[in-house]
């Protein structure tokens, strides 16, 4: 009696534990209709890259069932609970473990179909598994596009000012040197790159920019700009116009400037006039009439900021000046001739015989001599 109670009791364990494992395994089995292990080499779920083709690669399902072979489709259907059916599948099924697919896309997404299927002579139709539905596996071939670098095209100091943008693209590398010294710690999100600075030194600057997007797709382009951190200087001359106290004053710079007012230059002992813009085919030149007051230095002066040149640059305050000399008045063929009359008459004497027989040189005046000869 004993016994057999024992053996009750036991048969009651044994078939709990093989009931406990029957319902493990079915917890933890895939679908016997399914094919297993189906993965792709080439692609991560979810993650951008820019491979044209993707491989797909799987198992056979571990049913007891012989498969002629699977029904696949490679689309940009997102139904997980898609299913091969008579009506969705044309001509016979593949009867290998591994697909390859050619595509393209602006970061499109694409999933993966695949279902076993066997043929049923009796009814002359194909009998189909579990289909399995995996996805999305996003594909992005298409590079960044309308690219946007812009800098000012002068500049004077460092940082300047730069503008960037670019459709599709999520990372940025900026470099003075070129398009491929972008290493991993210089790239940035593009929308946090405002300023940069150029390397020095006088002169153009080019600045490369490559931008990327998600996939790793690379798109070139740079903008230049003109560094300058050196005051526009202007240029001085006078000339004598032969009246003694007035000259032509000329003034030009070394470059491009904004306008020039008059009030800017003032002159020490001397009045300024007629000041006038004569253009040119490289930078404008002004002209001035100058009066001096007297003899002596005379100093032109050029206000300090009264130009700037295309970075900003403003002028330094500038003097130049020349001393004058009252010039001796020149004679012509009359003066000469007058000179010479005057001469002769302050020269001209009378004759008179003395007594003992000699004879005496009287000077006449100027007005005797005229009244002696009328």
């Amino acid at each position: 009696m004993f016994f057999n109670d024992h053996m009750k009791k036991n048969t009651f364990i044994i078939c709990m534990i093989y009931g406990f494992t029957i319902l493990v395994r079915l917890a933890f089995a895939g679908d016997p209709q399914a094919v297993r292990e189906l993965i792709s080499e080439t692609h991560t779920i979810n993650i951008p890259l820019p491979y044209a083709q993707i491989v797909m690669n799987w198992s056979s399902p571990e049913g007891y069932t012989v498969w002629d072979g699977y029904f696949v489709s490679f689309d940009q259907n997102n139904d997980s609970n898609f299913s091969f059916d008579e009506h969705n599948t044309v001509g016979n099924p593949i009867n290998i473990n591994q697909v390859q697919f050619s595509c393209s896309g602006d970061d499109d997404s694409y999933y993966f179909h695949i279902a076993p299927a066997k043929y049923n002579f009796e009814t002359y139709e194909y009998l189909f598994g579990t289909t399995s539905n995996i996805g999305p596996y996003r594909i992005d071939t298409t590079p960044p596009y309308n690219l946007v670098a812009n800098v000012p095209e002068y500049c004077s100091e460092n940082p300047i000012n730069i503008q960037l943008s670019a459709e599709g693209a999520s990372k940025v590398c900026v470099s003075n040197i070129g398009f491929g010294s972008c290493l991993e710690d210089t790239w940035e999100e593009v929308d946090t790159i405002n300023q940069w600075n150029v390397l020095s030194g006088q002169g153009q600057k080019i600045i490369y920019v490559t931008f990327e997007d998600l996939a790793g797709n690379p798109a070139k382009t740079f903008c230049t700009t003109i560094f300058d951190s050196i005051s526009p200087k202007a240029h001085f001359s006078v000339a004598v116009n032969k009246k003694g106290n007035s000259f032509l004053g000329t003034i030009m710079f070394e470059e491009p400037v904004t306008e020039l007012n008059e009030l800017s230059i003032s002159a020490d002992n001397a009045m300024i006039s007629n000041f006038a813009k004569q253009e040119s085919a490289y930078t404008p030149i002004y002209t001035f009439d100058i009066k001096t007051s007297y003899e002596g230095l005379v100093a032109l002066n050029l206000s300090e900021n009264a130009v700037f040149d295309n970075a900003g640059n403003g002028n330094n305050a500038q003097q130049y000046s020349f001393t004058t000399v009252q010039s001796v008045p020149t004679l012509n063929e009359f003066g000469f001739l007058f000179l010479a009359g005057i001469i002769v008459l302050t020269g001209a004497c009378r004759i008179r015989i003395t007594g003992n027989g000699k004879k005496n040189c009287i000077n006449v005046s100027l007005q005797n001599f005229i009244i002696a000869s009328v």
